[in-house]
């Protein structure tokens, strides 16, 4: 390696950045902007902007226990279902949005019934599998949607089926995905470790993104 570090060092360095990352670490990696091109379609192992969290902070901004949390959340409509996310910092009202979005386009793409259904769910205080961290959806910010949608840890040939994923990955609908990161959601589809199923509200993430790419100006 060029740096003189061995791949086990880097392998070290990338699970403590997901089990115990700092604000800085947690933001380190950029959330790529827009649609699936060839280069997210092919991503580098370890590349997964927003996986680590600085748990922390979220127990801070939208509660500390299961019982603060379900205190904090409301029913939204999404695809016909009444699902539970957290009111704090505008999530819950930005689920309503993406919603609004894909609703408005969904009568001419009957084809994205296979993507939305059946629905994943939101609200769920759990650890992530195999960790002991817990998953945002321990919070109410995050919405799967199909189940049946490819997961890095049950994808069939994860390991040697990459032409596989990348046809998955670059298959998921743009307006589907677009909706989302309009409103401060970011896709596991867009992590090496992919979790196509997967958003959640984090609009730390696409606003770095945003001020990088020069989208927007902050004051």
């Amino acid at each position: 390696m060029a740096d003189g570090r061995v791949e086990g060092d880097r392998m070290d360095d990338a699970s403590q950045a997901l089990e115990n990352p700092d604000i800085r670490t947690m933001l380190a990696q950029v959330y790529p902007l827009g649609p699936v091109d060839a280069v997210l379609a092919r991503l580098e192992p370890g590349f997964d902007p927003g996986r680590a969290r600085a748990q922390a902070l979220f127990t801070a901004l939208y509660g500390a226990s299961e019982a603060a949390v379900r205190a904090n959340c409301e029913a939204v409509r999404f695809d016909g279902k009444a699902v539970a996310f957290n009111v704090r910092h505008g999530a819950a009202q930005a689920l309503m949005r993406v919603w609004g979005r894909i609703a408005a386009l969904l009568p001419r793409h009957p084809e994205w019934g296979a993507v939305l259904r059946p629905l994943g769910g939101t609200l769920a205080w759990r650890r992530i599998a195999g960790t002991t961290r817990l998953s945002m959806h321990s919070f109410g910010i995050a919405l799967d949607l199909n189940p049946h949608l490819p997961y890095w840890r049950t994808f069939p040939g994860e390991e040697g089926d990459l032409e596989a994923i990348t046809r998955r990955r670059s298959g998921f609908p743009p307006e589907i995905l677009a909706a989302f990161e309009a409103e401060g959601f970011i896709w596991g589809g867009k992590w090496a470790s992919f979790d196509l199923m997967h958003f959640e509200y984090r609009p730390e993430m696409l606003l770095k993104a945003r001020v990088l790419a020069g989208q927007v100006s902050l004051p």
